[in-house]
């Protein structure tokens, strides 16, 4: 197992790293080829700032950055993709801060545009680490940004967050929901931007260890809860819709 070790700069999949250039299918080629072949380590080469739109992180990888290297949100709005019936199809996220549904309050496009680094139902043994930073879109304002988590994991197990920062971030940093067995150290999360930064959100989970941490954020830091059935999760990338406590 994780017997891997995959350079997403090197040959099959040829990553630019050069802050222009969406690399979000090389990378996705890369974390897909690890998984399909038993596990492995994905790396981001040091010094390097990858553009990527978002992709989806598979059971027994690593995602782990070089020192020094970015993941960078593009400020794009074409280019995001689900993984349906296995395919990567193209969607169109939503914009803003808010979607408006009627009779839901505090209803956030984050809520239902797919996080960055997006960690889907049944995924096990998954890592992200390294000396690295994950950065959010800060060239428009609130209202033309794609808001979308930069971590978010949903009913996952057995897993790693480590070492890197998360910065110009636009909606919760960490949604961590129905998950079981994890560690959070050593992260940072800095420069906030427009409203309601939570930094990590623990809804529904069990046995997370989080040590060593800085959370600069704009609304709620660090807060643990059990929900069920929120209107907000229907038709989205996560549910409440079976109780389960923290």
């Amino acid at each position: 197992m994780h017997q891997n070790y995959i350079t997403v700069t090197e040959a099959p999949f040829f990553a630019k790293g050069d802050g222009k250039t969406n690399d979000s299918a090389a990378i996705q080629s890369a974390i897909d080829y690890a998984y399909e072949n038993g596990g492995g380590t994905v790396v981001l080469t040091e010094d390097r700032t990858f553009v990527i739109s978002n992709i989806l992180l598979r059971s027994h990888v690593e995602l782990h950055f070089g020192d020094g290297a970015i993941l960078k949100q593009t400020p794009e709005k074409d280019g995001y993709t689900k993984y349906e019936n296995g395919h990567y199809i193209q969607y169109e996220p939503l914009t803003g801060h808010n979607q408006f549904r009627e009779g839901i309050i505090w209803d956030h496009t984050w809520l239902k545009n797919l996080p960055f680094i997006y960690a889907p139902e049944g995924t096990v043994d998954v890592k992200i680490t390294g000396n690295g930073t994950i950065s959010m879109d800060d060239t428009h304002d609130c209202g033309s940004t794609v808001h979308i988590c930069p971590i978010g994991f949903y009913r996952v197990s057995d897993y790693v967050i480590s070492g890197i920062t998360i910065r110009d971030y636009s909606s919760y940093a960490m949604m961590l929901f129905t998950t079981a067995r994890g560690l959070i150290e050593n992260v940072k999360i800095l420069g906030f931007r427009c409203h309601n930064n939570d930094g990590l959100s623990l809804m529904n989970s069990h046995d997370i260890h989080v040590t060593g941490c800085t959370f600069n954020t704009g609304d709620d830091s660090f807060y643990i809860i059990s929900s069920y059935n929120d209107a907000r999760g229907k038709d989205t990338w996560w549910s409440s819709e079976n109780p389960e406590p923290s």
